[in-house]
Protein backbone atom coordinates (compact mmCIF):
# COMPACT_ATOMS: atom_id res chain seq x y z
CA UNK A 1 0.00 0.00 0.00
CA UNK A 2 1.32 3.38 -1.34
CA UNK A 3 3.06 5.83 1.51
CA UNK A 4 0.76 8.89 1.48
CA UNK A 5 3.36 10.36 3.65
CA UNK A 6 5.90 10.85 1.34
CA UNK A 7 6.34 14.14 -0.50
CA UNK A 8 6.23 14.07 -4.19
CA UNK A 9 9.07 16.01 -5.81
CA UNK A 10 7.12 17.89 -8.73
CA UNK A 11 4.66 19.35 -6.66
CA UNK A 12 5.18 22.84 -5.21
CA UNK A 13 3.84 25.11 -2.24
CA UNK A 14 2.42 28.55 -3.03
CA UNK A 15 5.91 29.65 -1.44
CA UNK A 16 8.34 27.83 -3.45
CA UNK A 17 6.51 28.75 -6.38
CA UNK A 18 6.03 32.60 -5.58
CA UNK A 19 10.40 32.56 -5.28
CA UNK A 20 11.10 30.64 -8.67
CA UNK A 21 8.66 32.98 -10.61
CA UNK A 22 10.63 36.00 -8.67
CA UNK A 23 14.11 34.68 -9.71
CA UNK A 24 13.64 34.13 -13.59
CA UNK A 25 11.99 37.54 -13.48
CA UNK A 26 15.35 38.72 -12.50
CA UNK A 27 17.29 36.95 -14.87
CA UNK A 28 15.40 38.59 -18.11
CA UNK A 29 15.21 41.46 -15.91
CA UNK A 30 19.35 41.51 -16.09
CA UNK A 31 19.69 40.32 -20.13
CA UNK A 32 17.64 42.99 -21.24
CA UNK A 33 19.28 45.81 -18.94
CA UNK A 34 22.69 44.24 -20.28
CA UNK A 35 23.15 46.45 -23.53
CA UNK A 36 21.94 49.52 -21.92
CA UNK A 37 24.43 48.89 -18.95
CA UNK A 38 27.18 47.67 -21.41
CA UNK A 39 28.37 51.42 -22.69
CA UNK A 40 27.80 53.25 -19.48
CA UNK A 41 31.22 51.08 -17.97
CA UNK A 42 33.19 50.51 -21.17
CA UNK A 43 33.37 53.83 -23.30
CA UNK A 44 35.37 54.02 -26.86
CA UNK A 45 36.59 57.29 -27.22
CA UNK A 46 36.83 59.03 -30.93
CA UNK A 47 38.70 58.22 -33.44
CA UNK A 48 40.54 61.65 -34.35
CA UNK A 49 40.42 62.65 -38.33
CA UNK A 50 43.78 63.29 -37.85
CA UNK A 51 45.14 59.90 -36.55
CA UNK A 52 43.32 58.42 -39.68
CA UNK A 53 44.87 60.61 -41.98
CA UNK A 54 48.44 60.33 -40.21
CA UNK A 55 48.16 55.97 -40.71
CA UNK A 56 46.89 56.99 -44.41
CA UNK A 57 49.85 58.47 -45.11
CA UNK A 58 52.39 56.24 -43.26
CA UNK A 59 50.84 53.14 -45.59
CA UNK A 60 51.35 55.08 -48.95
CA UNK A 61 55.31 55.92 -48.11
CA UNK A 62 55.73 52.04 -47.24
CA UNK A 63 53.76 50.94 -50.59
CA UNK A 64 55.98 53.92 -52.36
CA UNK A 65 59.29 52.27 -51.12
CA UNK A 66 58.27 48.66 -51.80
CA UNK A 67 57.58 49.97 -55.73
CA UNK A 68 61.35 51.59 -55.71
CA UNK A 69 63.05 48.62 -55.03
CA UNK A 70 61.36 46.39 -57.26
CA UNK A 71 61.92 48.73 -59.66
CA UNK A 72 66.05 48.57 -58.81
CA UNK A 73 66.16 45.22 -58.15
CA UNK A 74 64.70 44.77 -62.25
CA UNK A 75 67.01 47.15 -63.31
CA UNK A 76 69.48 45.33 -62.22
CA UNK A 77 68.94 41.95 -63.57
CA UNK A 78 67.92 43.34 -67.05
CA UNK A 79 71.18 42.41 -69.64
CA UNK A 80 72.33 46.05 -69.79
CA UNK A 81 72.67 46.08 -66.14
CA UNK A 82 73.88 43.23 -65.08
CA UNK A 83 77.06 42.94 -67.87
CA UNK A 84 77.85 46.64 -66.77
CA UNK A 85 78.19 45.26 -63.07
CA UNK A 86 80.39 42.25 -64.23
CA UNK A 87 82.49 44.46 -66.34
CA UNK A 88 83.37 46.95 -63.89
CA UNK A 89 83.84 44.34 -61.14
CA UNK A 90 85.99 42.04 -63.72
CA UNK A 91 87.96 45.73 -64.67
CA UNK A 92 88.53 46.47 -61.31
CA UNK A 93 89.96 42.67 -60.37
CA UNK A 94 92.24 42.37 -63.20
CA UNK A 95 95.68 44.06 -62.53
CA UNK A 96 98.04 41.89 -64.75
CA UNK A 97 99.24 42.13 -68.51
CA UNK A 98 97.82 39.74 -71.08
CA UNK A 99 100.58 37.87 -73.41
CA UNK A 100 101.34 35.06 -75.66
CA UNK A 101 103.01 32.33 -73.10
CA UNK A 102 103.70 28.68 -72.78
CA UNK A 103 102.38 27.47 -69.31
CA UNK A 104 105.32 24.84 -68.99
CA UNK A 105 108.23 27.35 -69.44
CA UNK A 106 106.71 30.76 -67.76
CA UNK A 107 108.38 31.22 -64.56
CA UNK A 108 106.88 33.06 -61.57
CA UNK A 109 107.87 36.32 -62.78
CA UNK A 110 105.81 36.33 -65.78
CA UNK A 111 102.96 34.60 -63.83
CA UNK A 112 102.65 37.56 -61.78
CA UNK A 113 102.89 39.56 -64.89
CA UNK A 114 99.72 37.74 -65.94
CA UNK A 115 98.41 38.86 -62.79
CA UNK A 116 98.20 35.47 -61.50
CA UNK A 117 98.13 34.50 -57.17
CA UNK A 118 101.49 33.80 -56.01
CA UNK A 119 100.14 30.61 -54.14
CA UNK A 120 98.40 29.69 -57.07
CA UNK A 121 102.13 30.05 -59.27
CA UNK A 122 103.48 28.16 -56.36
CA UNK A 123 101.51 25.34 -57.12
CA UNK A 124 101.36 25.07 -60.73
CA UNK A 125 105.27 25.27 -60.66
CA UNK A 126 105.06 22.57 -58.21
CA UNK A 127 103.48 20.63 -60.87
CA UNK A 128 105.79 20.77 -63.63
CA UNK A 129 108.86 20.55 -61.17
CA UNK A 130 107.63 16.98 -60.59
CA UNK A 131 107.27 15.92 -64.58
CA UNK A 132 103.91 17.47 -65.13
CA UNK A 133 102.86 18.98 -68.36
CA UNK A 134 100.28 21.22 -69.91
CA UNK A 135 99.42 19.60 -73.13
CA UNK A 136 96.75 21.86 -74.79
CA UNK A 137 95.10 25.20 -73.01
CA UNK A 138 92.00 23.62 -71.68
CA UNK A 139 94.53 21.62 -68.89
CA UNK A 140 94.14 25.45 -67.60
CA UNK A 141 90.72 25.06 -66.24
CA UNK A 142 92.42 21.78 -63.87
CA UNK A 143 94.22 24.16 -62.05
CA UNK A 144 92.84 24.46 -58.79
CA UNK A 145 93.12 27.88 -57.29
CA UNK A 146 92.35 29.96 -60.89
CA UNK A 147 88.92 31.92 -60.79
CA UNK A 148 86.95 30.82 -64.08
CA UNK A 149 87.22 34.29 -65.25
CA UNK A 150 90.76 34.01 -64.38
CA UNK A 151 90.85 30.55 -67.04
CA UNK A 152 88.87 32.78 -69.60
CA UNK A 153 91.19 34.98 -69.41
CA UNK A 154 94.12 33.03 -70.20
CA UNK A 155 93.29 30.22 -72.28
CA UNK A 156 93.04 32.60 -75.79
CA UNK A 157 96.63 33.30 -75.11
CA UNK A 158 98.22 29.92 -73.94
CA UNK A 159 100.54 28.53 -76.63
CA UNK A 160 101.88 25.50 -76.14
CA UNK A 161 105.17 23.94 -77.69
CA UNK A 162 105.72 20.64 -79.16
CA UNK A 163 107.61 18.13 -76.66
CA UNK A 164 111.33 17.00 -77.90
CA UNK A 165 110.09 13.67 -75.57
CA UNK A 166 108.91 10.79 -78.09
CA UNK A 167 105.09 10.14 -76.42
CA UNK A 168 104.84 6.41 -75.04
CA UNK A 169 102.43 5.58 -77.91
CA UNK A 170 105.37 5.99 -80.26
CA UNK A 171 107.55 4.04 -78.24
CA UNK A 172 104.84 1.29 -77.90
CA UNK A 173 104.05 1.78 -82.05
CA UNK A 174 107.90 1.25 -82.98
CA UNK A 175 108.33 -1.55 -80.42
CA UNK A 176 109.31 -4.89 -82.60
CA UNK A 177 107.66 -8.23 -81.06
CA UNK A 178 110.52 -10.45 -81.01
CA UNK A 179 109.55 -14.44 -82.35
CA UNK A 180 108.77 -16.26 -79.34
CA UNK A 181 112.07 -18.89 -79.17
CA UNK A 182 111.64 -22.42 -77.10
CA UNK A 183 114.12 -22.43 -74.46
CA UNK A 184 116.38 -25.45 -75.44
CA UNK A 185 117.44 -27.88 -72.03
CA UNK A 186 120.62 -29.25 -72.20
CA UNK A 187 120.48 -33.17 -71.38
CA UNK A 188 122.31 -33.52 -67.86
CA UNK A 189 124.68 -36.52 -67.01
CA UNK A 190 123.39 -37.73 -63.55
CA UNK A 191 126.91 -38.59 -62.34
CA UNK A 192 128.68 -35.75 -63.81
CA UNK A 193 126.07 -33.29 -63.91
CA UNK A 194 126.42 -30.01 -61.12
CA UNK A 195 123.99 -27.87 -59.00
CA UNK A 196 123.57 -25.44 -61.67
CA UNK A 197 122.99 -28.45 -64.11
CA UNK A 198 120.50 -30.04 -62.62
CA UNK A 199 118.36 -26.34 -61.40
CA UNK A 200 118.14 -25.88 -64.96
CA UNK A 201 115.69 -28.79 -65.25
CA UNK A 202 111.99 -28.36 -65.52
CA UNK A 203 110.90 -28.05 -61.73
CA UNK A 204 113.92 -28.53 -60.25
CA UNK A 205 115.11 -25.53 -58.02
CA UNK A 206 117.71 -25.28 -55.60
CA UNK A 207 116.83 -27.34 -52.98
CA UNK A 208 116.13 -30.64 -55.28
CA UNK A 209 119.10 -30.07 -57.22
CA UNK A 210 121.45 -30.03 -53.79
CA UNK A 211 119.35 -33.21 -52.62
CA UNK A 212 119.75 -34.68 -55.67
CA UNK A 213 123.48 -34.35 -55.32
CA UNK A 214 123.99 -35.24 -51.85
CA UNK A 215 122.07 -38.38 -52.40
CA UNK A 216 124.13 -39.43 -55.16
CA UNK A 217 127.10 -38.83 -53.11
CA UNK A 218 126.30 -40.91 -50.49
CA UNK A 219 125.27 -43.87 -53.08
CA UNK A 220 128.47 -43.65 -54.41
CA UNK A 221 126.99 -42.38 -57.54
CA UNK A 222 123.93 -43.80 -59.85
CA UNK A 223 123.83 -47.03 -61.75
CA UNK A 224 120.65 -46.17 -63.29
CA UNK A 225 118.60 -42.77 -64.04
CA UNK A 226 115.43 -44.27 -62.13
CA UNK A 227 117.36 -43.72 -59.15
CA UNK A 228 116.98 -39.93 -59.28
CA UNK A 229 113.08 -40.69 -58.26
CA UNK A 230 114.31 -42.11 -55.11
CA UNK A 231 115.81 -38.46 -53.82
CA UNK A 232 113.81 -37.15 -50.78
CA UNK A 233 111.41 -34.87 -50.94
CA UNK A 234 111.06 -35.02 -55.08
CA UNK A 235 107.34 -35.27 -56.33
CA UNK A 236 107.17 -38.37 -58.58
CA UNK A 237 105.32 -36.07 -61.69
CA UNK A 238 108.65 -33.63 -61.36
CA UNK A 239 110.40 -36.93 -62.10
CA UNK A 240 108.56 -37.48 -65.14
CA UNK A 241 109.13 -34.60 -66.74
CA UNK A 242 112.71 -34.22 -66.32
CA UNK A 243 113.60 -38.04 -67.32
CA UNK A 244 114.01 -37.44 -70.73
CA UNK A 245 116.78 -35.08 -69.88
CA UNK A 246 118.40 -37.09 -67.73
CA UNK A 247 121.35 -39.45 -69.11
CA UNK A 248 124.23 -41.65 -67.65
CA UNK A 249 127.27 -42.07 -69.21
CA UNK A 250 129.15 -44.71 -67.48
CA UNK A 251 128.33 -47.05 -64.76
CA UNK A 252 131.40 -46.05 -62.71
CA UNK A 253 130.00 -46.03 -58.89
CA UNK A 254 131.95 -46.45 -56.03
CA UNK A 255 131.73 -50.22 -54.53
CA UNK A 256 132.20 -51.37 -51.00
CA UNK A 257 134.63 -54.51 -49.88
CA UNK A 258 132.39 -56.47 -48.10
CA UNK A 259 135.12 -58.69 -46.87
CA UNK A 260 137.31 -55.62 -45.26
CA UNK A 261 134.59 -52.82 -44.77
CA UNK A 262 133.77 -52.20 -40.96
CA UNK A 263 130.15 -51.79 -39.95
CA UNK A 264 130.39 -48.44 -39.68
CA UNK A 265 131.23 -47.78 -43.16
CA UNK A 266 128.21 -50.69 -44.29
CA UNK A 267 125.58 -48.66 -42.91
CA UNK A 268 126.67 -45.39 -43.64
CA UNK A 269 125.03 -46.48 -47.62
CA UNK A 270 121.36 -45.20 -47.86
CA UNK A 271 121.20 -48.84 -49.09
CA UNK A 272 122.43 -50.86 -46.47
CA UNK A 273 121.76 -48.96 -43.23
CA UNK A 274 122.59 -49.83 -39.39
CA UNK A 275 120.32 -53.09 -39.63
CA UNK A 276 121.71 -55.18 -42.63
CA UNK A 277 125.59 -53.87 -42.03
CA UNK A 278 125.23 -55.38 -38.45
CA UNK A 279 123.80 -58.86 -40.00
CA UNK A 280 126.56 -58.90 -42.73
CA UNK A 281 129.11 -57.84 -40.13
CA UNK A 282 127.81 -61.29 -38.20
CA UNK A 283 128.06 -63.56 -41.19
CA UNK A 284 131.65 -62.70 -41.36
CA UNK A 285 132.20 -63.26 -37.81
CA UNK A 286 130.64 -67.02 -38.09
CA UNK A 287 131.53 -67.96 -41.43
CA UNK A 288 134.38 -65.87 -42.43
CA UNK A 289 135.04 -63.93 -45.85
CA UNK A 290 132.44 -64.00 -48.68
CA UNK A 291 133.90 -66.02 -51.89
CA UNK A 292 131.14 -64.43 -53.83
CA UNK A 293 128.22 -61.95 -53.80
CA UNK A 294 126.14 -64.99 -54.61
CA UNK A 295 126.85 -65.77 -50.36
CA UNK A 296 124.78 -62.93 -49.63
CA UNK A 297 121.35 -64.81 -50.79
CA UNK A 298 122.87 -67.38 -47.51
CA UNK A 299 121.46 -64.79 -45.43
CA UNK A 300 117.82 -64.95 -45.21
CA UNK A 301 117.20 -60.87 -44.25
CA UNK A 302 118.32 -60.45 -47.76
CA UNK A 303 115.65 -61.06 -51.05
CA UNK A 304 115.81 -61.23 -54.32
CA UNK A 305 115.09 -57.16 -54.86
CA UNK A 306 117.53 -56.38 -52.13
CA UNK A 307 120.09 -58.36 -53.25
CA UNK A 308 119.85 -57.21 -56.89
CA UNK A 309 119.80 -53.28 -54.81
CA UNK A 310 122.45 -53.30 -53.22
CA UNK A 311 125.01 -55.56 -55.00
CA UNK A 312 126.05 -52.92 -57.72
CA UNK A 313 127.71 -51.05 -54.80
CA UNK A 314 129.39 -54.16 -53.15
CA UNK A 315 132.47 -56.17 -54.24
CA UNK A 316 134.89 -59.04 -52.18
Amino acid sequence: MPNNDAKNPFIFSKKERVGILVVLFVIVAIFLAAKYIYPLIIKDGPIAAVDIKAATDSLQAKENDGSKNTNAYNDYNNDEGYQSYSKKNYDRTFTGTMFYFDPNTLDAAGWQKLGIKDKTIASMQKYISKGGRFREPDDLRKVWGLRDDEKDRLIPYVRIAESTQPAYNNNYTHYEKKPYEKKVIAAVDINAGDSAAFDALPGIGGGYSRRIINFRNRLGGFYKVEQIAETFGLPDSVFQKIKPLLKMSGNDVKKININTAKEQELKAHPYIRWQLAKVITEYKKQHGDFKTLQDLKKIMTIDEETYNKITPYLTI
